[in-house]
C-alpha cells in the first residue's frame, strides 16, 4: 500500500504521514516500508489511475508492506480509545464575575 492511499485511510495529508514515519524511523521493524524507485514509480503512476498526481510529485512514493499497515492498525487503535481527561479548574479571568 502506498503512502498517499494510507494517508486517505487515516485522515492525513501523506506529507505528514512521512513525516512521523521517518521521524520514528528507529523504531519501525526493517520490513515495515520502503522508497519506490523511478521506474517503479513511473509503473504505479501508469496503472493507478487515482496515484496519476504522484507524477508531479519531487520525491518516490513510500510502499508499506503488510506488516507496516499492521502497525498502523494498532496506532488507529490506540488513538480511538478515550483518553482519561482530568478536571481542571479554568485558568484565566471570568467575565461578568467579582474577584473574592
Amino acid at each position: 500500500m502506498l503512502d498517499a492511499d494510507l494517508a486517505v485511510i487515516y485522515g492525513i495529508s501523506t506529507s505528514r504521514l512521512n513525516e512521523q514515519v521517518k521521524r520514528n524511523k528507529d523504531r519501525l521493524p526493517d520490513d515495515f516500508m520502503f522508497q519506490q524507485s523511478d521506474n517503479e514509480k513511473a509503473e504505479v503512476i501508469a496503472n493507478c489511475d487515482h496515484l496519476e498526481k504522484l507524477k508531479f510529485s519531487r520525491t518516490n512514493p513510500y510502499a508499506f508492506s503488510e506488516h507496516g499497515t499492521m502497525v498502523f492498525q494498532a496506532i488507529r487503535e490506540l488513538m480511538q480509545q478515550q483518553t482519561i481527561v482530568k478536571k481542571r479548574p479554568q485558568i484565566g479571568y471570568k467575565i461578568g464575575q467579582k474577584s473574592k
